[in-house]
């Protein structure tokens, strides 16, 4: 990664940092990029999210789930940014089980 991407990519991150509500999540999350621990850090802010229950946008929901693909975190985080409430949508959704899923997906 050159480091005009490297830069572009901080942008990002700040960015999705500051949707989380807690000053003090959002310093966190931004900690581990300063320190260069992105897949902590990606895995730090969907649980944040995912915590908080406040609605996602469709650009933030695509750039957590291209950043995660990139630091090779899909495959663990895939399902939960997915599963991330949309904006407006009410946190308390319905929940299917599929036989035999570990984690639950939306109905």
């Amino acid at each position: 990664m050159s480091a005009q991407e490297y830069a572009a990519e901080a942008v990002v991150w700040s960015r999705l940092a500051g949707l989380l509500s807690a000053p003090g999540d959002r310093e966190e999350v931004q900690d581990c990029w300063d320190i260069g621990e992105q897949e902590t850090g990606l895995e730090l802010l969907v649980d944040r999210l995912l915590g908080q229950g406040a609605g996602v946008e469709e650009p933030a929901r695509a750039e957590l789930a291209v950043m995660a693909e990139q630091w090779g975190e899909w495959d663990w985080l895939g399902a939960r940014i997915a599963s991330l409430p949309h904006v407006g949508e009410e946190t308390g959704r319905l929940r299917v089980l599929q036989d035999g899923a570990a984690e639950t997906r939306p109905a």
